[in-house]
């Protein structure tokens, strides 16, 4: 969390939310996870609203096709209980890469697949009741 301090340019605070929630390069480096309040002279606290927009996505995995790992990101709108699995072409559980407990906001995990033989592989996100599954290629 930023804080923003009272005797600081208003204008200065408004730029700095914007950058943060449109999820952009901020001047002290990363952007942060989580919210960006701004104390104003009265000591308002204004929620710029970071990360508050997020809905339930798997995305595609990158790079696709791969070789030898792949990076596999989704989003939580709010705290669940996350699993990520991975199957072969078959159908066969062949990988469980996640089974925890997860914040609200934006993941990425890396699927190492050095083990696994070339081809169609699947990966499936469980987060309570949200169920979504990607398609991937191994190509080694």
């Amino acid at each position: 969390m930023i804080i923003v301090d009272d005797n600081s340019n208003d204008k200065l605070a408004k730029k700095l939310a914007r950058k943060v929630n449109c999820r952009r390069l901020i001047s002290a480096g990363i952007i942060p996870k989580g919210d960006i309040l701004y104390k104003g002279n009265k000591f308002r606290k204004i929620d710029y609203g970071f990360n508050n927009s997020l809905k339930f996505v798997l995305y595609n995995n990158f790079p696709n096709p791969f070789n030898p790992s792949t990076n596999i990101s989704f989003d939580l709108p709010k705290d669940e209980k996350v699993r990520i699995e991975i199957f072969n072409s078959v159908g066969q559980k062949v990988d469980l890469l996640l089974n925890n407990y997860m914040d609200k906001g934006s993941y990425k995990i890396v699927w190492d697949a050095k083990k696994f033989a070339s081809g169609v592989y699947y990966y499936r996100i469980i987060a309570g009741k949200f169920t979504d599954t990607g398609k991937m290629l191994l190509l080694k």
